[in-house]
């Protein structure tokens, strides 16, 4: 194992235990030895979201992506900060894009779904979010989402179906109930 491999494992090891600090101290390690370790960066961009600092685990997020762009997890961060970013544009061009290099990218068609919703092209985002109750199937996000959608669209009974669907999963989901009163 390379030295370098072995401070990722370190890394990799201090994070699933919690300890942040520790995680960016051998992060540091790493990068006065490697600046394009994509874990390295994939890792510091973990910590940085976890601790509250979005904008920055973005940067270092896409900064693994550049180092290895073949890793979906590491667009996957990306895409997933961008969405509490409310930059829901932006994610959507990167799930798209992780979609294109990974067409079965399960998660890519969740986002893309969740992104096209919350721009509020819900005839573009029905399907995506058809789908994604499918590939996801106990996702109270992903169910919300598509039962909100059909409404706009006013798919009358597929929405009242996610609805149910949604209550039976969340029995204390008050707004699927007030929403399929609604209907």
């Amino acid at each position: 194992m390379s030295p370098i491999q072995n401070l990722v494992q370190q890394a990799q090891q201090h994070y699933q235990q919690g300890r942040l600090q520790h995680t960016a101290d051998v992060c540091a390690e790493i990068f006065r030895f490697d600046q394009s370790c994509a874990e390295g960066w994939y890792l510091m961009a973990q910590v940085l979201r976890d601790d509250g600092k979005t904008a920055m685990a973005l940067e270092h997020a896409k900064q693994a992506v550049k180092c290895d762009p073949k890793k979906s997890e590491h667009a996957l961060l990306v895409i997933s900060l961008l969405m509490v970013m409310q930059r829901y544009f932006d994610a959507e061009q990167v799930a798209r894009a992780l979609l294109a290099q990974e067409p079965q990218c399960a998660e890519a068609i969740k986002q893309i779904g969740l992104a096209i919703q919350h721009i509020g092209r819900s005839v573009e985002a029905h399907p995506y979010l058809e789908q994604a109750t499918e590939l996801f199937p106990e996702s109270v996000e992903v169910w919300s989402h598509f039962a909100d959608c059909s409404r706009q669209l006013g798919f009358t009974i597929e929405a009242l179906d996610a609805y149910a669907r949604l209550s039976s999963m969340n029995a204390a989901d008050t707004k699927s109930l007030l929403a399929r009163g609604d209907l």
